[in-house]
């Protein structure tokens, strides 16, 4: 479950789990580009299989804060959802037992 900011290192164990379900309120970022940092190749490469090359660009390159809509890190037909933030996310019939 990622729950408001998700941001370098958080992103990149993000991009490693199965599953990936986000609150609506979440916020994704790789702020290394604002410091003139590399990543390393196979955190850019899980990061591009899972958000599409073009959008990887953008976020490498304008280090910018994205929302879970936007950033699509989360979206449906790549293993993750976003869900508004309530307290019942863990509830029976929205992901809990």
């Amino acid at each position: 479950m990622i729950r408001g900011y998700c941001i370098g290192g958080g992103l990149g164990i993000a991009m490693c789990c199965d599953l990936r379900i986000a609150t609506d309120n979440s916020t994704f970022a790789v702020p290394a580009a604002k410091l003139g940092l590399g990543y390393g190749h196979a955190g850019v490469k899980r990061l591009m299989n899972v958000v599409g090359p073009s959008f990887t660009k953008e976020i490498f390159y304008t280090a910018r804060q994205f929302n879970a809509e936007e950033c699509g890190t989360c979206r449906g037909g790549r293993s993750g959802e976003v869900r508004p933030q309530t307290k019942g996310l863990m509830t029976p019939g929205v992901g809990g037992r």
